[in-house]
């Protein structure tokens, strides 16, 4: 650090003419206030830290106004009683009839006017006090103590607090708390479940809102910003401060803020528009899974197993680590030849060996002592790698195998009714509708089938995950071991700063690609390497899709896990109100127990809303499944309208239906002849109208034959006519 001129610096404000306050010709003037909060780079020294009401000048030295002699503009500063008396001065002299004092006060008031005038004195609209000589907007005084003068007081003041509350020990006191209302924080944690639920729930109803209003919200921000930036550049424009040299750069910056906020405005508005279809589409899917989430409320003990398994590993992580590191040899030495190899030629060996034998009655401390040196394996280092990499497989493996559970449980959710049958059944007819639904045991036999017929590809995908993990944590150890002497080495910050942002990236992508290769492999019963090539195409194909329904997804869980926080904090801080709940004894603070239930809220909110975003990145891709290889059957109808499936079905059946009437109008035809001016369009519709009865359809879990979710089809599909 270099300090310009004087070490006072460290410790003293400079006003905008860059002169210290408290120093020099400043001696005077040990505070620094500033008189407009949107130019706070325009400070000036006060003497004192002023009030509402009083008018405080800068410290530029000027002539006089009306005489000769040079006063710095601070003669000119009124409190808000010098600004009456001086007021009352100044028309008494222009009366004609005044005193020496009262044309005194006279001139100073009327140079204050000038000066206001001349934005080189300033009217004071907020109480301010003297902090490290600086005037801050609070109302109380410290003085312009010291830092280690401020620690001691308020040591002293909150040791004095506690001991009013009758509690020495701060922590001791909570954690009494803590157990005093652990009744209310069990409460909470089963509200806090109950509360995840019914969130997740009511996203069908109120997802579009939600998404909508955030929507709006971003572009108001916008707005907002290049408003403010916009006032500010027309501000320093207007207002010129005497001595402000950085106006005109200041003004540069809050143009550009300006003009970037109101271009991004306006992109941001294009870009709404242009995928606001992709968007109602996320939303959509995004009420499908709420329902395939309410259908399936048993999906949320899945996290709760993996997270007890976890714990299961990482102690086993440990017991080994602890092993590994006790492999080694220990030689036993001479206390004569370790005392020689330590300390060298600095001590008098014969002096030390007389002095113990003499305490201990021998001769010869070898013959009483020994000393052992403790020698690391060599193969350690590598051992510690391995155990590492192993608990990084199986820790993926475990969470990898409850996505993989909830996938199979959701796309067999998805798959059990066709969009037709949905609106059958939403249109009264429930005879030949249904709607989607899984049936009981589905969850077990979802388990069965993975550990059955797809263990190699739930482990094979974890391998991939573990791998780049591992690799991440090489590059810190290497980082962390190697390194350390460049650590300020710019170029190495930079390089090392890619390295891990390119692997993140790599591991976040392996990830995705692996969970839609699970879906794919479910829906379809393929290899894990042909699904992770089909997931990455189709993903490729729907990026935009893809990227719309993470981000909506992730603002969604994000305000999910906020209002329920923020409800289960209500709901406990009112049990902590319920003496009756709590001992019989009133909660002091609370403070604790508060904390414990925001904790605990938090974890329980994230496990549900983890179930949710599974259900959502399954519903993703059987939606991409659906809509390329069954020509979107199993869409819900709001859903198939949206994406304009069978919409040209629909309009050849029109075209049919009005020809048939036509040529029935003119007298009988022939079936022959119809047949022979059929289109293959009009060929689907015959056939789906001639169809007396929809034979029933199921999607089951795979039984030893089917080691997939199947479908038996029976309807005419298109592109078998192609």
């Amino acid at each position: 650090m270099c300090i310009r001129d004087s070490p006072n610096r460290i410790l003293l404000p400079s006003n905008f003419e860059d002169r210290l306050c408290g120093d020099t010709d400043l001696v005077d003037y040990p505070n620094l206030f500033i008189p407009l909060p949107n130019r706070i780079e325009y400070g000036i020294c006060a003497k004192s830290c002023p009030s509402i009401g009083d008018y405080v000048c800068n410290n530029v030295v000027e002539t006089e106004i009306g005489g000769s002699a040079k006063f710095a503009n601070t003669h000119y500063d009124h409190t808000d009683a010098e600004f009456s008396v001086g007021k009352s001065a100044l028309s008494a002299c222009a009366s004609g009839s005044c005193t020496t004092v009262q044309q005194t006060n006279a001139n100073r008031f009327a140079g204050l006017l000038k000066k206001l005038g001349d934005f080189k004195c300033f009217y004071v609209f907020y109480k301010t006090g003297p902090t490290l000589h600086r005037c801050l907007p609070f109302d109380f005084d410290t003085s312009n103590k010291t830092f280690l003068e401020l620690a001691n007081e308020s040591s002293s003041t909150l040791s004095s607090l506690a001991d009013t509350l009758g509690f020495g020990s701060f922590f001791a006191r909570g954690f009494a708390e803590v157990k005093q209302c652990w009744i209310s924080i069990a409460i909470a944690c089963g509200t806090a479940a109950i509360l995840s639920i019914i969130w997740i729930m009511l996203l069908r109803w109120i997802l579009a809102p939600i998404v909508y209003t955030v929507i709006v919200l971003i572009f108001v921000l916008f707005i907002v910003i290049g408003v403010l930036a916009l006032l500010q550049a027309n501000n320093l424009e207007d207002v010129k401060l005497p001595g402000d040299s950085g106006t005109e750069s200041q003004v540069q910056f809050f143009r550009a803020i300006e003009y970037i906020c109101f271009g991004l405005a306006a992109v941001y508005v294009v870009l709404v528009i242009v995928v606001i279809k992709r968007i109602r589409i996320a939303i959509i899917l995004m009420e499908e899974s709420s329902k395939a989430f309410t259908a399936n409320p048993g999906l949320v003990i899945l996290p709760p197993i993996v997270i007890v398994v976890l714990c299961g590993f990482i102690a086993l992580f440990i017991v080994v680590a602890v092993y590994i590191q006790t492999i080694g040899n220990l030689t036993a030495s001479e206390v004569t030849a370790a005392i020689v190899r330590t300390a060298d030629s600095y001590v008098n060996v014969s002096e030390i060996e007389a002095a113990a034998g003499a305490a201990y009655g021998e001769t010869n401390l070898t013959d009483k002592f020994n000393i052992s040196k403790y020698d690391a394996a060599t193969s350690n280092k590598a051992l510690h790698a391995y155990n590492f990499f192993m608990f990084l497989w199986a820790a993926n493996i475990m969470i990898m195998f409850a996505f993989f559970v909830m996938a199979a449980v959701v796309c067999t959710w998805y798959f059990s009714a066709t969009g037709v049958e949905m609106d059958k059944y939403e249109s009264g007819d429930s005879e030949n509708g249904r709607m989607k639904e899984t049936k009981v045991g589905t969850m077990c036999r979802a388990v069965c089938i993975a550990f059955r017929y797809h263990l190699g590809t739930i482990l094979f995908g974890a391998l991939l995950i573990a791998i780049i993990q591992f690799i991440r944590a090489v590059v810190l150890y290497i980082e962390q071991q190697y390194l350390q002497k460049w650590k300020n080495n710019a170029t190495v910050k930079i390089l090392l700063y890619i390295l891990n942002c390119c692997l993140e990236c790599i591991e976040r992508l392996v990830k995705i690609i692996s969970k839609s290769a699970f879906v794919i492999t479910i829906v379809k019963n393929t290899s894990f390497c042909t699904s992770a090539f089909q997931a990455i195409v189709i993903l490729f194909e729907n990026i935009v899709r893809v990227g719309t329904l993470t981000t909506l997804s992730t603002i969604s869980c994000f305000l999910i896990k906020m209002f329920i926080v923020g409800c289960n904090m209500i709901i406990g801080y009112g049990l902590m109100q319920v003496t009756t709940v709590n001992d019989g004894e009133e909660v002091e603070s609370g403070l604790f127990p508060l904390i414990g239930i925001l904790f605990a809220t938090f974890i329980i909110a994230s496990l549900f809303v983890s179930v949710f975003e599974a259900c959502v990145d399954t519903i993703m891709i059987c939606f991409f499944i659906d809509e390329k290889d069954f020509e979107g059957r199993f869409l819900p109808p709001n859903l198939a309208k949206l994406v304009d499936k069978f919409s040209h079905i629909e309009k050849a059946r029109k075209e049919y239906e009005s020809q048939l009437a036509t040529t029935t109008s003119h007298g009988a035809v022939s079936y022959t002849h119809l047949r022979a001016h059929e289109t293959p369009e009009h060929l689907v519709c015959r056939l789906l109208l001639e169809k007396k009865k929809k034979k029933n359809r199921e999607i089951m879990l795979s039984t030893p034959r089917h080691k997939t979710i199947y479908t038996d089809i029976d309807e005419i599909r298109i592109h078998d006519l192609k």
